[in-house]
């Protein structure tokens, strides 16, 4: 039974809680299962996009949709960290299980700078390379409103490094707001086998449900 249902325009998204499977327009899309890992303990990064763009209530929503992602984790042996990038890149939480960073860190974030989009993938990428294990399903969560502004790796380079690794990463964008290019971000979340899904700021609470139901 599918337990989640999200509708943008012409793309019905649904999920499976139990079985770690999304369905689009009715048609199943299984995520890769690299090493039979799917519902395996995981190594999570998300990539905060706390660009000047950002400014108004999306900072709110997102800090408040972090915080309900957070609460979603139940099992204490995932591994999560957090990343927040404008034109700069900050590790603002380590991976791991220590949750008493989070209602913390999640505060300060705010808006200001441009955006460093796919610098701070392929940041997430090496992050999840170093920390990573092939006996967990290692996912990185790319959460944005804008275009790349301020990289210095083309699209097309990052998409390429993507591939690179010795540990297999999954990727999972959402690219919500005008300003977002959704068809770069999917280019690169699908050279992974991951996806990339267009969302407005209030539809990013049930994405983060879809996405928990891998893990």
């Amino acid at each position: 039974m599918y337990t989640d249902i999200i509708a943008f325009d012409r793309l019905i998204f649904e999920s499976d809680w139990q079985q770690g499977v999304i369905k689009i327009d009715g048609q199943v899309s299984a995520p890769p299962d690299p090493g039979g890992l799917l519902n395996a303990d995981a190594n999570v990064l998300i990539l905060a996009d706390t660009s000047g763009s950002m400014d108004g209530g999306k900072i709110s929503r997102l800090r408040d949709s972090l915080t309900l992602f957070m609460s979603m984790i139940e099992d204490p042996g995932e591994k999560i960290g957090l990343i927040d990038f404008d034109d700069a890149i900050s590790e603002v939480i380590p991976i791991g299980t220590d949750r008493q960073l989070w209602s913390r860190e999640i505060s300060k974030l705010d808006d200001e700078g441009g955006t460093a989009l796919f610098d701070a993938i392929a940041h997430g990428y090496d992050i999840l390379q170093r920390e990573g294990a092939d006996d967990r399903l290692n996912l990185l969560i790319v959460l944005s409103d804008g275009a790349d502004s301020d990289s210095i790796m083309s699209s097309s380079q990052v998409r390429n490094y993507v591939q690179s690794g010795k540990i297999p990463v999954l990727i999972y964008a959402i690219g919500y707001g005008d300003g977002a290019n959704l068809a770069i971000l999917d280019s690169i979340a699908g050279a992974t086998g991951g996806l990339a899904f267009p969302g407005e700021p209030q539809d990013i609470d049930r994405l983060f449900r879809l996405l928990t139901s891998l893990f």
